[in-house]
């Protein structure tokens, strides 16, 4: 997984678009294909994930179990966020 590391302030325009800052698009792969997933994070952050990233994490979401909720690995499923 790519990993997008920094902390970056983004603007939303008028047509509710998020404007991603160019030192921030210069971390882009070409694998990503010009897509962007946003993620509600934790406080009040988003996690931007590249399309190739967030195909590999939506298919680890996909897999889990409910018996697999607070087992001692820490996977679960549930509200907004998850832990993989």
């Amino acid at each position: 997984m790519t990993n997008l590391i920094g902390e970056y302030e983004c603007k939303v325009d008028a047509k509710g678009r998020l404007l991603v800052p160019s030192a921030l698009r210069k971390q882009f792969s070409a694998e990503a294909e010009g897509v962007l997933f946003v993620k509600r994070g934790i406080e009040s952050c988003l996690e931007i994930y590249q399309k190739h990233d967030w195909e590999r994490v939506s298919h680890q979401v996909a897999s889990l179990k409910v018996h697999q909720w607070g087992d001692a690995n820490g996977v679960g499923f549930g509200g907004e966020d998850f832990v993989a």
